[in-house]
């Protein structure tokens, strides 16, 4: 039996709205950092990247 890790994801096929495509296209191109999704009508409508965040 092989590891978790050795295993290849099964690919999932479904539809996808065109703002769930962006926010997926988005997502993947953010190296680092935090986000906030906006969902409205079961729909994503907005995106907000934060910018600065202060450790005390």
């Amino acid at each position: 039996m092989a590891d978790a890790k050795d295993r290849k994801p099964e690919p999932i096929m479904f539809s996808v709205t065109e703002k769930e495509k962006k926010l997926i296209e988005y997502t993947r191109n953010i190296e680092w950092g935090e986000i906030h999704v906006f969902i409205q009508d079961k729909e994503p409508v907005r995106v907000e990247k934060t910018t600065t965040s202060t450790k005390l």
